[in-house]
């Protein structure tokens, strides 16, 4: 069994909150990697089987206000279509980042109780064990006490006896 040591909890700091938020933020706008493939939240991910189409939609695009994503090399992921990556719309991608910053000081919050709880319950389990340990050993010290009382009773009982004979 690993003795686990109280240390002190996690406590709220507003560093380490803005660290996270401007990691969720970067992760929303510039993509991030799932073990699979690379995932861009923020962006529109288009595939055309024409050139033609693909000039339309960049027009289309770009008169709306949305910019071109150059995070991601231009490519023909089959022969024959050609893809193109804008982001979305600010109002849309302005709804991403603020559900996302939420979670995530949600989760900084609920990861900061987690961490108090279990601090807590492996204090009190080393306060109890501690208490447990302090009256065991407090009856060892009574019984040992009362067998050396005993023994010294039987002791004098016996050296009384002793002294009624030699008379």
């Amino acid at each position: 069994m690993k003795k686990e040591v109280f240390t002190q909890p996690l406590q709220f700091s507003q560093e380490e909150l803005t660290k996270r938020k401007e990691k969720a933020k970067d992760r929303i706008l510039n993509g991030y990697y799932n073990n699979r493939d690379w995932v861009y939240p923020a962006v529109n991910h288009m595939v055309f089987n024409s050139y033609d189409e693909v000039l339309k939609a960049v027009a289309e695009q770009t008169k709306a206000g949305n910019e071109l994503f150059t995070g991601h090399i231009l490519r023909m992921p089959i022969p024959g279509f050609f893809e193109v990556y804008f982001y979305k719309p600010k109002a849309e991608i302005d709804a991403i980042l603020k559900a996302e910053l939420e979670r995530v000081e949600e989760s900084y919050n609920a990861e900061i109780e987690a961490d108090k709880k279990a601090k807590t319950e492996l204090l009190a389990n080393q306060l109890f064990e501690q208490a447990r340990a302090k009256a065991k050993k407090q009856a060892e010290d009574k019984e040992r006490k009362e067998k050396e009382q005993a023994l010294k009773e039987a002791e004098e009982y016996v050296a009384s006896l002793m002294k009624g004979t030699k008379n």
